[in-house]
């Protein structure tokens, strides 16, 4: 039952309607308040109904003092979470069990539910003849001797392990491990999980020290299990070798962001590592495949059956499921660190040939050092501060590929061990913005593009990786080694969505013409910093930023645009509010990553660009008030102001010569001239800022703005900036 209750008779309802119509067994169960919860007279089940926990007791009392001891084949002890399912004890043994409680039977059957009258009824009972979870169809034909964990029911079991602190990755492994070899585990009178054979006992590994576990520590880590009826269902527990890691995948997929980016984890759905597999088998064909982060194990499972490789991971509660589940492949799984240790050891580790067609094909870690408190999710904020900064040890790769990310030091051992055997692909998922010539990363592509070939490329949104904004870009490309081959990045090609292919094109980006944090504070209308399409930050006009932005002013402008009667400083205030995240457009996920490039300003169509993003500023400071009344009409002749006077001539030159572009069944004068007449922004149109950006969208495509990825036209940083 996954809703919430309020009162018993609500989840009374609930259970006799989906027990009376979701099952292949014909059941007839009703509510019987006076007498017991819900009773299915025919089959002779009786249930005792509770929000949480069971009252065994209380049913079994109740079933004597009503004479129905005779006439019952199973009890039924419900919850919002399961029915636990036992065959009925005779009736001389319920009548004993009853008249021990209250031999006048004068109490109320609610009235002898207590936790030592309980125990006593579970003793009685024995093990549950089944335990029903809600979930598929109920068949009490036949007893269970074990309860199996599957995906479909694990959130039941897990609140279960919860409830004694065990851990979810080690016991399953644990048990799977037990059974694997046709033993059984049992708890001891201590609570105690135990092997029963060899007696060795469970244990949850990497206890932290310091918290309330430690005093856990003679239990093993965990609570001591001395409830009877969690006794014996831990000792029914098991899972089959097939399923372990279907659960492991969904528990790590489930995992807490906070946890996803604390260790850089950021798992790849099944779907796309299944499409991804097929290029490679076609474009690759390798012999041996060695997956660095395997994680869960998503992408090498289309690989398991008709080829030789190894998987790794730094996390033994990955590395020992797949070990068990996959033992009859022809694969290995290591658990050592990616890319700490020397190139030469993990040739050695992973038994790396020359002799073969190597793949390195893998999903990195990666997360930048960089906090930022705009993006951070809610559990990740404590106490108003940010709480994302990841320390990175870089392996002595740092020189070499550059620092900031996980990424770096994960993909730059990769290629160290490409080169040192002379041969071999690197077939592997990363932010976008590493193709995309993004400063942070120009060594990594630097690297990959001196000696090796660029085979393919994609770009895949981020929901298809859990835990990663679907409006983010992940890129999947195939490099083949090939010494000092000089790979030119604009023969660079991604396909996208919708089949469509996208390549790479050195442009003049905002950044490149604009300087931001200059430190420049004259009063005057400034912008937020907008270099990347993923910059954070809301795109639009303000006063007084102290960092980030900058005033709209001549000593910001390092490229004048020379746009006759526009002054450049409006030309880059106004782009810088036109495209991006939290902009007033929308952008293709695919360019996410990149840095924004400048179009080309002589068309008509960028001006006209222009002259709707300076009335949008005009509806959005009417409304809002940002900029101090710098943007609006002055005084009781309403002259029309935004910023100083030579932004002000230069903004009402574009309405003035683009005035007659359509917003909606208006123009772009006739609304200024509405804004001008009608103080009360409350009465003009609300669809107007909706339609401008309609119109502004309309023509980003026309122009070709978004059918190139731009890049710099020069690589890494550079002392001249000036690129014109």
């Amino acid at each position: 039952m996954k809703k919430k209750y309020s009162d018993e008779s609500e989840i009374q309802r609930d259970i006799v309607k989906h027990l009376n119509s979701s099952n292949k067994q014909t059941f007839n169960f009703e509510i019987t308040p006076h007498d017991f919860d819900i009773i299915d007279t025919i089959l002779k089940i009786f249930i005792e109904t509770k929000i949480q926990g069971h009252a065994p007791s209380q049913l079994i009392y109740a079933i004597v003092k009503k004479k129905k001891q005779g006439c019952v084949n199973f009890l039924g002890l419900a919850n919002i979470d399961e029915i636990r399912f036992y065959k009925a004890p005779s009736k001389n043994k319920m009548e004993k069990f009853a008249k021990e409680i209250d031999p006048t039977f004068s109490r109320s059957p609610s009235g002898v539910n207590n936790k030592e009258n309980n125990i006593k009824a579970f003793k009685l009972i024995g093990k549950p003849w089944r335990i029903y979870t809600y979930e598929g169809n109920l068949d009490l034909s036949k007893l269970i001797k074990e309860v199996l964990i599957t995906e479909e029911n694990y959130d039941y079991f897990e609140k279960l392990l919860k409830k004694y602190n065990i851990d979810p990755m080690f016991y399953l492994t644990y048990i799977a491990d037990i059974l694997e070899n046709q033993l059984r585990i049992r708890v001891n009178s201590e609570g105690r999980i135990y092997n029963e054979k060899t007696f060795e006992p469970y244990h949850n590994k990497n206890i932290k020290q310091g918290n309330v576990i430690d005093n856990l520590d003679k239990y093993g880590g965990y609570k001591p299990i001395k409830n009877i009826p969690d006794k014996r269902l831990f000792e029914m527990l098991c899972i089959k070798k097939g399923s372990l890691t279907k659960i492991k995948q969904h528990i790590l997929q489930n995992l807490s962001i906070t946890i996803k980016r604390s260790k850089g984890h950021f798992f790849t759905k099944k779907e796309i590592s299944e499409n991804i597999s097929k290029i490679i088998k076609e474009k690759v064909k390798p012999d041996y495949i060695i997956e660095p982060y395997v994680g869960a194990g998503a992408l090498i499972v289309p690989f398991l059956e008709n080829y030789q490789g190894v998987g790794n991971d730094n996390n033994s509660k990955l590395i020992e499921p797949l070990r068990i589940e996959y033992s009859e492949y022809d694969w290995v799984f290591t658990c050592k660190h990616g890319w700490k240790y020397s190139t030469e050891e993990y040739i050695k580790l992973w038994n790396i040939s020359k002799d073969k067609n190597n793949l390195i094909y893998f999903n990195p870690p990666f997360g930048t050092t960089a906090t930022n408190l705009s993006v951070s999710k809610k559990d990740e904020i404590k106490n108003g501060k940010k709480s994302r900064k990841i320390k990175i040890d870089y392996a002595n790769l740092g020189d070499t590929y550059g620092r900031g990310d996980l990424v770096i030091p994960a993909i730059g051992r990769m290629i160290e061990i490409i080169k040192k055997i002379g041969s071999g692909y690197l077939a592997f998922f990363c932010p976008a913005g590493i193709m995309f010539g993004r400063i942070r990363y120009y060594k990594v592509l630097k690297a990959l593009l001196q000696d090796f070939e660029f085979i393919e490329g994609h770009i895949c949104d981020g929901n298809n990786f859990k835990g990663v904004a679907s409006k983010k870009s992940i890129a999947f490309t195939i490099w083949k080694y090939h010494k000092n081959i000089n790979t030119d990045i604009n023969s660079l090609v991604f396909k996208v969505k919708d089949n469509k292919f996208i390549k790479l094109k050195k442009m003049v980006l905002l950044k490149n013409g604009w300087k931001y944090s200059t430190g420049y504070i004259k009063g005057e209308l400034a912008v937020q910093r907008n270099e990347r399409f993923n910059t954070p930050l809301p795109k639009g006009f303000y006063m007084n930023i102290s960092k980030g932005g900058s005033e709209l002013i001549p000593e910001n402008v390092k490229i004048d645009l020379c746009i006759q009667n526009v002054p450049s400083e409006l030309a880059y205030g106004l782009w810088s509010t036109c495209v991006g995240y939290r902009s007033i457009t929308n952008y293709p996920n695919y360019i996410d990553n990149a840095y924004i490039h400048l179009p080309d300003f002589s068309k008509q169509k960028i001006s006209e660009i222009l002259a709707y993003l300076v009335i949008h500023a005009l509806i959005s400071e009417l409304i809002r008030n940002y900029c101090k009344e710098k943007i609006g009409f002055d005084g009781l002749s309403r002259k029309f102001k935004f910023g100083n006077k030579t932004i002000t001539n230069g903004a009402k030159h574009l309405i003035d010569t683009y005035g007659y572009c359509k917003i909606g069944n208006k123009t772009i004068i006739e609304v200024f001239n509405e804004l001008k007449e009608e103080p009360n922004i409350e009465n003009i149109n609300k669809d107007y800022r909706k339609l401008i950006k309609k119109e502004i969208e309309k023509r980003l495509e026309t122009i070709g703005y978004w059918d190139y990825i731009p890049i710099p036209k020069v690589l890494g940083r550079q002392k001249k900036k000036k690129y014109l």
